[in-house]
């Protein structure tokens, strides 16, 4: 192979705990806030890979995130005479997040790495979870409601 671009995989990323202190959900007639407290979750036993000519590695890692706060803005409004929700904003805040390597000769480096670039993984794991978020609630949750909305509703008139 010739050089290029790094290459990072990661797979078999399953959620192994998800927990949270509070939902908090405040309504006004336009407007619905969510805001989860306390939020984390634990990702154990994810498989990663790194190549990038002439280096190679791969292994096993755990990702914890905790103190975290997702705050979620719907507004209320009316599609095709129904009420229909659609999403406003969204911000997720990682208070905390580890990232530990194992399963590779290189792990010390790559966890001390880790540990010194804490502020920028605290970033990327944010937008990750927020695109998350946004997808879930987008494609699964707002999509199931108004469609409930759109067969049980009558037209408003």
């Amino acid at each position: 192979g010739g050089e290029g671009a790094a290459g990072w995989t990661v797979t078999d990323l399953m959620v192994a705990t998800v927990a949270f202190d509070a939902v908090r959900v405040e309504f006004d007639p336009s407007m619905i806030s969510i805001t989860v407290d306390n939020f984390g979750l634990l990702i154990n036993n994810a498989a990663w890979s790194f190549r990038r000519w002439p280096l190679k590695d791969n292994g096993r890692c755990e990702i914890s995130v905790s103190q975290t706060q997702v705050v979620l803005l719907l507004s209320i409004g009316v599609l095709n005479g129904k009420p229909s929700l659609s999403v406003l904003s969204s911000s997720v805040v990682v208070g905390g997040c580890e990232l530990n390597i194992s399963d590779t000769r290189a792990a010390w480096v790559y966890n001390l790495a880790a540990h010194i670039l804490r502020p920028r993984l605290r970033s990327v794991i944010g937008a990750g979870l927020e695109d998350a978020v946004m997808e879930l609630v987008e494609s699964d949750v707002l999509t199931t409601i108004n469609e409930l909305t759109e067969m049980i509703m009558p037209a408003l008139s």
